[in-house]
């Protein structure tokens, strides 16, 4: 008898199977609590960054376009520390230009 696994059975996935079945997992979550942790499969997320309270920036969004607050984040998309302040920012995700 052959103790041999046949080769269809014991192959990887490929990385399409791989990103699918991570979007498959993560939308298994409400939409605002992947939003809160900036990582929903179909968005992108950035942060913009300035001086604590002397910010006059903030509601200036990070370059490209299609960006919208992220208010599912920090303090209503956004959050104050010792020394800084930042937005939070999402946009969807195009995923022809991430095959290329």
């Amino acid at each position: 008898m052959n103790d041999t696994i046949p080769h269809a059975l014991c192959r990887k996935r490929t990385h399409a199977e791989d990103m699918a079945v991570y979007r498959a997992q993560q939308r298994r979550r409400p939409d605002n609590e992947l939003h809160a942790d900036m990582c929903h499969p179909d968005w992108e997320y950035a942060t913009t960054e300035g001086q604590r309270k002397a910010w006059y920036h903030s509601d200036v969004p990070p370059d490209g376009g299609g960006w919208v607050r992220n208010i599912h984040a920090g303090r209503d998309g956004w959050e104050r520390f010792d020394y800084t302040e930042e937005s939070y920012w999402m946009r969807p995700r195009n995923w022809e230009n991430e095959r290329e």
